[in-house]
């Protein structure tokens, strides 16, 4: 019987969902096209609203959560290794 690999899954998590922001966006998405022609399955969550005009990933893999209110982070000692 032959076993069948899963596909491996990456969530990116930035601010914006503007180009107009800049930079970090434009390289998440070109790498996220580009690592899916090697079985990646990419996809991008936000903070703030979809801006994004020459989207070669597709818009079924960003996603925004504009509402959302990024607070504080904290460290728990039982997630590390």
């Amino acid at each position: 019987m032959r076993s069948i690999e899963k596909p491996t899954r990456v969530l990116h998590v930035i601010d914006s969902l503007s180009y107009e922001s800049g930079g970090p966006l434009r390289s998440v998405v070109d790498l996220s096209a580009a690592g899916m022609r090697f079985g990646l399955q990419s996809e991008i969550l936000g903070t703030k609203p979809v801006y994004i005009p020459d989207n070669p990933l597709g818009m079924e893999h960003i996603h925004s959560v504009a509402s959302f209110s990024v607070g504080g982070y904290r460290y728990m000692r039982g997630l590390k290794d």
